[in-house]
């Protein structure tokens, strides 16, 4: 039991180190002149959905053939299995969604100091 504890607590933390060298690694990206290097890890993160939301689209769909040959399909079931697919989908696209937010957010405030530095020049 107490082994299994400690795994769990120095996963965890291994977890939220990853996590906040990924943030800390998009920020410094997105910080960059060019606008390319900021776009790259919400481009790998998007690609793994996508290997993603094919597995879950192929899951659906042999589920509701396996269904249709069983017995037809009730409507509460396609209703929970498009409700279960579109939560999926939201979750599995956080992670790309919340760098993209750090990508604008840096790329805004970049641009808000260039105006700034313009004006600056103009009033001398």
């Amino acid at each position: 039991m107490l082994i299994a504890t400690v795994s769990t607590i120095i996963s965890l933390i291994f977890l939220i180190a990853f996590v906040a060298a990924m943030i800390i690694l998009q920020v410094y990206l997105s910080r960059r002149e060019s606008k390319l290097p900021g776009l790259v890890l919400p481009a790998i993160t998007f690609s793994g959905e996508l290997f993603i939301l094919l597995n879950v689209v192929t899951n659906v769909m042999m589920t509701s053939v396996a269904d249709n040959a069983v017995g037809g399909v009730d409507s509460y079931d396609v209703f929970v299995t498009v409700l279960n697919t579109v939560l999926t989908l939201l979750i599995i696209s956080m992670p790309t969604i919340v760098l993209l937010v750090i990508y604008f957010l840096c790329r805004r405030g970049m641009n808000r100091k260039k105006q700034i530095e313009k004006m600056n020049i103009q009033d001398l």
